[in-house]
């Protein structure tokens, strides 16, 4: 832009070509003996409370098949001396939101809030449930309807066959984690990951106070559970064909840290198709209306533009996403929780990233998919 003034009119220096973090103030990270790790950061408007649980699908035995997302739902439910209906009174009352998520990597659940209420909210997070049957019936019945939501849903069944295709349909990381559990083995799941020591983020908070608050609420006492081993990624195919107007595909290459996948992602995001990264993975989705067509479009770009990478505009394209992608208590949350660390040392871990490898890449295809190859013909 120009500064004006009565007399001249003198340009300012134009903005940077590589995008700067915006600073979130001091990110502060304290690991309890428990092995709970908080981390927080103090400059936002709202607060944002959210607990990470390393495990997810990959901790499920085979008998525990859809066990992890059922598991989700517990959150928020009857614990000792406070029912369902109290819990989520205390949390209205406060004027609290709540939000939970899944991923084969772990569970997380926290609420957004007033930074008056951060702390007095933290039992909400750390009170194990009960398990009442009326809860985990709910809590299986949710994840059968998103069950329910995968099966009508092209993408959302494309994004289940990613795994399938880079894991392989009958390792741990690779089936569905969409399932049917019992109720004993959704409690059975939840007592053994529950356990499992944790990261604790928070933001709009004093550091200080907030860990005192969390020794207090999550106590003392060392983490028995363990996480789950890292899968490894073996570039296979997943096919679903099926009667839709469109063919879905989705091509996905190992990602050997968070930070390269996010570069990956950003390289995917400046081509012809969609980006998208998870940890480990790192690819794009092309959507089209014939499918021999796109696939031949896939081909031409993994075989050209994909494998070429300009690493400096990926980088820059990374860190914009990381700086503009959290300007919000939440997001700043879930990067903190993702990462364990804030924006600007997630920018230098991208920073770091050398290189950007696009082959060997596995092969994911579901609605009208005649004449789509695999993962041998790329």
């Amino acid at each position: 832009y120009t500064t004006h003034n009565t007399q001249t009119h003198t340009p300012t220096a134009t903005p940077a070509t590589s995008p700067q973090p915006r600073t979130v103030g001091a990110v502060s990270v304290t690991k309890l003996p428990s092995g709970l790790t908080v981390i927080t950061s103090p400059n936002t408007a709202s607060s944002t409370v959210s607990l990470t649980i390393p495990g997810g699908s990959l901790a499920e035995l085979p008998s525990e098949s859809g066990a992890s997302l059922a598991a989700r739902f517990l959150a928020f439910t009857s614990a000792r001396g406070r029912s369902t209906l109290k819990t989520r009174r205390d949390l209205e009352d406060a004027g609290a939101t709540t939000f939970t998520g899944h991923a084969r990597e772990g569970l997380t659940m926290g609420y957004t809030c007033s930074p008056e209420y951060a702390e007095e909210l933290l039992t909400t997070l750390s009170q194990k449930t009960l398990y009442e049957p009326w809860d985990v019936s709910s809590a299986i019945s949710q994840s059968s309807l998103l069950g329910t939501s995968m099966s009508t849903s092209p993408l959302l069944t494309l994004q289940d066959g990613i795994y399938s295709a880079s894991y392989g349909p009958d390792t741990v990381a690779g089936r569905s984690v969409y399932g049917s559990p019992s109720p004993s083995s959704v409690q059975d799941y939840y007592e053994r990951v529950g356990s499992n020591a944790g990261v604790l983020s928070a933001t709009g908070v004093d550091h200080a106070s907030f860990v005192s608050a969390a020794s207090s609420a999550f106590g003392e006492s060392s983490a028995s559970g363990s996480t789950p081993p890292q899968p490894t990624f073996n570039a296979g195919d997943y096919r679903l064909s099926a009667d839709c107007a469109q063919a879905h595909i989705a091509v996905t290459f190992p990602a050997p840290s968070l930070a390269a996948g996010l570069v990956m992602k950003a390289h995917f995001d400046s081509g012809p198709f969609s980006g998208y990264s998870a940890a480990g993975l790192a690819g794009f989705y092309a959507v089209g209306d014939d499918g021999k067509e796109l696939w031949t479009s896939v081909q031409e770009y993994v075989s050209g533009a994909a494998a070429s990478a300009d690493l400096k505009a990926a980088k820059a394209a990374a860190k914009a996403a990381v700086m503009f992608g959290t300007e919000s208590s939440y997001d700043l949350a879930m990067l903190l929780g993702a990462h364990g660390k804030g924006p600007e040392d997630v920018c230098k871990d991208i920073d770091a990233v050398k290189d950007v490898v696009v082959k060997g890449g596995s092969v994911a295809k579901v609605g009208k998919v005649d004449g789509v190859g695999g993962s041998r013909d790329l």
